[in-house]
């Protein structure tokens, strides 16, 4: 699957099948135009025995957290879930308040469907179940 993006006001997510040393799986870029170029606020990674997200991910401050399934279920689902809500608080976490206060929620409830669509159709399409 070729990259998919989907753009929310001032943030855009970027969806990807992954195929690294961990394995196939699928990225969900979560990205935001700053300074003229792009910039990566947070990015799930999510491998069938890994899945984790990050914040900053392009960046020496690069900060990997966790997911455990067997706490929270699917986590794909789980991490998207979440976004309508929380991208606010979790750009702040990031380090962009700039990019926090300027988030439409009504844009980014527009879009997650579309967004969670293409992550669990790279999923299946790479292969990966959780």
């Amino acid at each position: 699957m070729e990259e998919k993006r989907f753009a929310a006001g001032n943030v855009t997510f970027a969806v990807r099948e992954l195929h690294t040393r961990l394995g196939d799986g699928v990225s969900v870029d979560i990205l935001t135009g700053q300074a003229d170029e792009e910039v990566s606020l947070l990015r799930l990674d999510w491998f069938p025995d890994c899945p984790h997200y990050h914040y900053n991910p392009r960046t020496e401050n690069n900060k990997e957290i966790p997911l455990d399934p067997a706490l929270i279920g699917d986590s794909m689902d789980w991490f998207l879930e979440r976004i309508p809500e929380r991208l606010p608080d979790m750009a702040l976490s990031a380090g962009h308040p700039d990019v926090a206060g300027a988030i439409d929620l009504d844009e980014l409830s527009r879009v997650m469907p579309d967004v969670t669509s293409a992550a669990k159709t790279a999923r299946r399409e790479c292969g990966a179940v959780e």
